[in-house]
């Protein structure tokens, strides 16, 4: 059973930015990472439960990207 994954606004716009500034670096880098990123919603809808925590009250949890600097929370 995969999970309802709700991404904030703040999410949304650093998404954005991300892609327009991958896009800027080489045509079809932008699509590349939102690839990436798609990947990395569909495993943790299915598995939220599978990453480490990132901090001391255990509330948050969070996943790179492969290929890119960029971290999912």
């Amino acid at each position: 059973m995969a999970y309802k994954l709700i991404v904030k606004e703040e999410a949304l716009a650093d998404m954005l930015e991300a892609y327009l500034y991958y896009d800027g670096k080489s045509d079809g880098l932008g699509e590349k990472f939102m690839r990436s990123l798609q990947e990395r919603y569909d495993l943790i809808s299915l598995n939220p439960e599978h990453y480490g925590f990132t901090d001391a009250q255990k509330k948050l949890r969070d996943v790179k990207l492969n290929g890119f600097p960029y971290v999912v929370i």
